[in-house]
């Protein structure tokens, strides 16, 4: 639990949550949460950052932010942590946020140096733009390649006409030099498609970073947004990559998706282990969740490699807002989503390709195999459940939804040795299904497929 209860008092409202975890080893692990929460009667929205010892995750201390306005309207954190920048120690931890105030609104940048790994507040702060205007969503993003190890910040943001205004421009800049310095000037990625002015919102962005050059000599940077086409009142992915983004503030552009399907809430993360971006979004033409990779060169940039088509095995979606990042164990990604209730309650759910639900409800540490097999799988309207037993026991064998809807198999003792249980699933409807085969401290779990 991040947090529990009202963080202020009963009538704040929490907005955005962002987290960063850092460390190499287990005395140095961090882990800092961002709120971003709005108070209904005095009409503030302010960011509140903590630090937790990553291990034990006791509250460490609060990071003080204070800000020129009483309104933020979005904000987040980002960290060098893997490929730490030249001067960090040990590694910089970065904040931007967009404020409003009575004249218009601003992007705040700040940065430590030393991580905010002990008592103290940001150490530089620079201000990436202002305007008359309304700034809305920001992103942030840490680049780094072989021949710019000192590193740079990456923002991204939309500007409105108005907080009323459903889309607008989306712009980027990024720290001239090293992790801490003053940000280029500003570039409007509206200029690179003709006709799309004033049309984008929800802006992502990833970086490349990492310890080897792109075929550039430099580094890749990408943002997606969710692009508005009048004509045909429905939202398209679009991208905008640089392959010389230390240097450089031209951008190329691409489609994501489908052209003919409503696309949006895009997502999108760099994988430093194989070089490549990972990205997912809401096709809510199909109601699907589809994962795509692109080595960071981005040849060919509008045709990306589909690993899932959708990772959502329920279509009860109707703003998903997925996430996709890296996990660092098996150097790929996972997905997070909202999906839909009967209840009108949202379900925050998980999938990855290397990720399967064990119905255990607690943190498998103490667990021990057992051997079982289950076979045919794929399955149609009979499946065997083969599992050997060290010593007689009752056994509970259940089949689980992806989203967590349980099927009780079986419930009862059996004798030592090899066991051979077959399950009628002939009433089951077609699709993936997870299973378990638990016994006091003992577990076996995997996945099984049911065709019709």
């Amino acid at each position: 639990v991040f947090f529990e209860g009202h963080l202020f008092s009963e009538h704040t409202l929490y907005t955005k949550l962002a987290v960063v975890t850092c460390g190499n080893t287990l005395e140095m692990l961090k882990h800092f949460r961002m709120v971003l929460w709005y108070d209904s009667i005095s009409h503030k929205s302010l960011p509140a950052l903590s630090r937790f010892n990553g291990v034990t995750n006791e509250f460490e201390s609060t990071i003080s932010i204070s800000t020129d306005s009483w309104y933020i309207n979005d904000a987040t954190i980002a960290s060098d942590n893997l490929f730490p920048a030249t001067g960090s120690d040990p590694w910089s931890l970065s904040l931007v946020y967009s404020q409003q105030d009575n004249i218009g609104g601003s992007i705040i940048f700040r940065a430590s140096s030393y991580g905010c790994t002990w008592l103290g507040d940001f150490d530089s702060e620079f201000t990436v733009a202002s305007s008359i205007k309304y700034f809305g969503k920001v992103d942030l993003s840490y680049g780094r390649s072989l021949s710019f190890p000192e590193g740079r910040y990456f923002v991204t943001w939309e500007e409105k006409d108005s907080a009323a205004a459903p889309y607008g421009h989306i712009y980027t800049a990024h720290t001239t030099t090293g992790f801490s310095s003053p940000f280029t000037t500003p570039v409007r990625l509206d200029d690179f498609i003709p006709g799309s002015n004033n049309l984008f919102s929800n802006p992502r962005i990833a970086c490349q970073a990492s310890a080897v050059d792109n075929d550039s000599a430099n580094l890749t940077e990408v943002i997606l947004a969710d692009k508005f086409d009048p004509i045909t009142q429905k939202y398209q992915v679009v991208g905008f990559y640089n392959l010389n983004a230390a240097t450089s503030s031209n951008f190329r552009s691409f489609i994501i998706g489908d052209p003919l399907h409503n696309n949006k809430q895009s997502d999108i993360c760099f994988n430093p282990y194989d070089s490549t971006f990972m990205v997912t979004y809401f096709d809510s033409t199909d109601k699907k969740l589809p994962y795509l990779i692109k080595n960071f060169n981005l040849e060919d940039p509008g045709n990306w490699q589909v690993i899932n088509p959708g990772f959502n095995n329920n279509a009860s979606i109707s703003s998903p807002n997925p996430q996709i990042n890296i996990c660092y164990d098996q150097h790929q990604g996972g997905i997070v989503w909202s999906k839909d209730n009967s209840n009108n309650n949202g379900v925050a759910l998980f999938d990855a390709p290397f990720h399967y639900y064990s119905g255990i409800n607690d943190n498998g540490k103490n667990l021990n195999p057992i051997d079982c097999n289950v076979f045919p799988n794929p399955a149609n309207d009979h499946a065997t459940f083969e599992f050997t037993l060290k010593q007689s026991r009752q056994v509970e064998i259940s089949l689980y939804t992806l989203d967590g809807r349980c099927e009780n198999i079986s419930n009862k003792y059996y004798a030592a040795g090899k066991q051979s249980l077959p399950v009628d699933i002939s009433n089951l409807p077609a699709g993936i299904y997870c299973y378990s085969v638990k016994s006091n401290n003992c577990l076996s779990s995997g996945k099984i497929t049911i065709v019709r």
